[in-house]
């Protein structure tokens, strides 16, 4: 049956997937800034570079119990810290997947096998899609200079840190870097919350049983297309899955569900292409999309193997919040608040200097070289601190982020100033 859409109800489903989704993303994010502060400066770019890298990403995110947006911020905050980009993407695919409790959770309600199948298909999936954007992005060696330009910001922050020992508190540098994390992708994540529920309202899971007769592959790419851009935790993403095996779906659409649902959805996607660039993102996004099938279709045309006949019953049940997963969620709800003031803040000072622009007050417009731009949130960052300063009027980095135009009737040197003080810099 169709959903009725009512504003009520849409609170509802906004919550209910905000909830599912908040607590772990605030986790992920705050475990991301413990790893930054306790780690050697170099250790993760030593220890999570190169095809041994890659492997080692692997075997650390499998366990762990992050998903989806839980694992964006870990992922990418390991990359900050100077992981390349063939570890970030081992890390990124198969850690969604798996997780203690999803392991658990799959095995009570789809069998072991099916379970330990499951963790196997993330694993060599994980480390495939690695060592493909290990290839193909080859990183610059550590021990040259260059290296910090193919690190993030973070990165750079950290040895700006470093040679200002004692300067900032551990809890001030976890702080930034929780910031630094959270901030480009906050966007993504509200956008990926209101896709999820629309994907509700414009495609019932009823009409989904309706499919398995049709085809041999149309419920594979029925479940495929709507996994992708779906929020789906992989611990409460299993009850649906068995949900979809009861109604007469394949075991094999269940797996496609969970591998290909909680490694992708909006949020996540857009945080990859932001985060590791466009060959990287068509990297993760192919071996997602090519190893799931394949996995899939194993496991119902050479395996043959059947779900447990509880399966109906044990689909039916509902999650409900703790206490804890509330709290957490209202923190980042609070936090992503600030982030929105912030940004609707810099939009009206850009429409108010616009508009000075436009009532004949003279500025110079001057373009200078910049360096240490490695994301759209560096961006925000140094064109918010620039605004702010008396004289600019508007300032605009470029799509290769490395040049910045300037309205202001500031010099070439005070703008320099300027931007040296927002934390990067204007050779």
């Amino acid at each position: 049956m169709t959903q009725e859409f009512s504003f009520t109800q849409l609170g509802h489903d906004l919550y209910l997937v905000w909830m599912s989704l908040a607590p772990l993303l605030l986790v992920g994010a705050i475990l991301s800034s413990i790893l930054h502060i306790i780690l050697p400066p170099n250790f993760i770019r030593k220890a999570l570079s190169g095809r041994q890298g890659v492997l080692k990403a692997v075997l650390i995110g499998v366990p762990l119990p992050l998903c989806s947006c839980g694992v964006i911020p870990t992922g990418l905050g390991l990359k900050r810290d100077g992981a390349s980009d063939g570890a970030t993407v081992g890390f990124l695919i198969s850690t969604p997947q798996t997780g203690v409790d999803s392991i658990l959770v799959s095995g009570s309600l789809l069998g072991l096998p099916f379970a330990i199948y499951k963790v196997l298909a993330a694993a060599i999936t994980g480390i495939l899609g690695g060592l493909i954007t290990e290839h193909f992005t080859p990183q610059v060696s550590s021990n040259e200079d260059q290296s910090s330009q193919s690190s993030s910001c973070a990165t750079q922050d950290r040895s700006t840190a470093a040679e200002q020992a004692g300067t900032k508190s551990s809890l001030s540098k976890a702080l930034t870097h929780f910031d630094e994390v959270i901030e480009p992708i906050w966007l993504w994540v509200i956008i990926g919350v209101f896709a999820s529920v629309a994907i509700q309202y414009l495609i019932p899971s009823e009409s989904l049983s309706s499919l398995s007769g049709f085809s041999l592959f149309l419920p594979y790419l029925i479940t495929l297309g709507i996994s992708l851009p779906l929020y789906v935790c992989a611990t409460a993403s299993v009850p649906i899955a068995a949900a979809l095996v009861a109604q007469g779906f394949p075991i094999g659409v269940a797996l496609l569900f969970l591998m290909a649902g909680p490694a992708t959805n909006v949020a996540t996607l857009g945080a990859v292409l932001k985060g590791l660039g466009k060959k990287a993102f068509v990297i993760y996004l192919s071996t997602l999309i090519v190893g799931s099938m394949l996995f899939a279709l194993s496991l119902d045309l050479l395996l043959a193997w059947k779900a447990p006949e509880s399966i109906l019953q044990q689909a039916s049940h509902q999650h409900h919040f703790a206490w804890w997963e509330q709290v957490l969620a209202g923190i980042l709800a609070l936090i992503f608040i600030k982030y929105i003031l912030q940004y609707l803040k810099l939009v009206l000072t850009k429409m108010t200097r616009r508009q000075n622009v436009e009532n004949g007050q003279a500025f110079q417009e001057q373009q200078l070289a910049v360096s240490g731009l490695t994301c759209q949130g560096c961006v925000r960052r140094l064109e918010g601190a620039l605004l702010q300063k008396k004289g600019i009027v508007a300032c605009k980095v470029n799509e290769q982020l490395d040049e910045l135009t300037v309205n202001s009737d500031l010099s070439l040197d005070e703008i320099k100033s300027l931007v040296k003080e927002a934390g990067y810099e204007a050779p």
